[in-house]
């Protein structure tokens, strides 16, 4: 993902059906939702590709953040709907994705904490 091909790499993950292997929560989006989380994942790593050639900085923070974010409004809403405020929900539900994003890849610590 951080070679210039983050684009084609997540196009071939998912066309392998790899992605929903190492982005579990990631992949029930995109099959839920799948234009909106296609465009966003798409978009995001088109960026850092763009980035990358340009010759600009790209931090595995983003990458992880763009690539779990699709998941994230679900789960706030769960929370949401069980009473707990919005700011809560959104903490919880991030800290919960990441740990379980954390038991497929290993992302390590200062890489999780720009990520919520």
């Amino acid at each position: 993902f951080l070679s210039g091909n983050a684009a084609d790499t997540f196009e071939m993950l998912v066309d392998l059906q790899l992605f929903d292997q190492l982005f579990p929560a990631s992949a029930e989006a995109l099959e839920h939702n799948p234009t909106y989380t296609h465009t966003l994942i798409s978009e995001a790593l088109r960026n850092t590709d763009l980035r990358i050639k340009q010759g600009k900085p790209v931090t595995p923070a983003f990458l992880f953040a763009a690539l779990l974010w699709p998941a994230l409004p679900t789960r706030v809403m769960q929370l949401q709907d069980r009473g707990m405020p919005a700011i809560p929900a959104m903490q919880e539900a991030a800290h919960d994705l990441i740990a379980e994003q954390c038991s497929r890849i290993a992302i390590p610590k200062r890489f999780t904490l720009p990520i919520r």
